[in-house]
């Protein structure tokens, strides 16, 4: 019960973490635009913001990912939230060199992509552990 409990605050809290750079790719332009005046804290609007949500949130996704990939044996999970964590960081990283609405796209397909496998992850999960106790 407990492996479970775990598995599902990290499944949680991953998905969540990459909901915030969904977030803050999405509504930040939009709110710097409608209300100029309102004063952004720096590191909410630069790069080091991303940075940390990043950083963050790559160990727990990769743990989350694994985790349910040693109960489930689905690699399609533990595929799309390494194809999302590749892609929020090969953004991250070339972000000077395409547009911004290219890198608005890319991070949003990424936490998009990020939650979906979470999201499988922790069915996958919850349905393995359900079979496992009717045998």
């Amino acid at each position: 019960m407990q492996e479970t409990t775990v598995q599902k605050v990290a499944d949680i809290s991953s998905a969540l973490l990459s909901q915030l750079c969904l977030l803050h790719c999405l509504f930040l332009p939009i709110l710097l635009s409608v209300l100029p005046s309102v004063s952004v804290p720096g590191f909410v609007e630069a790069e080091s913001f991303h940075l940390v949500v990043l950083s963050a949130a790559t160990p727990v996704a990769l743990f989350a990912l694994y985790r349910g990939f040693a109960k489930h044996h689905s690699r399609r999970p533990l595929s799309l939230g390494l194809s999302a964590l590749v892609m929020l960081w090969a953004v991250f990283f070339c972000e000077e060199l395409v547009s911004h609405d290219l890198v608005a796209a890319f991070n949003v397909t990424g936490g998009l992509l990020m939650a979906w496998a979470h999201w499988q992850n922790w069915t996958l999960t919850h349905d393995h552990s359900d079979d496992c106790a009717y045998h």
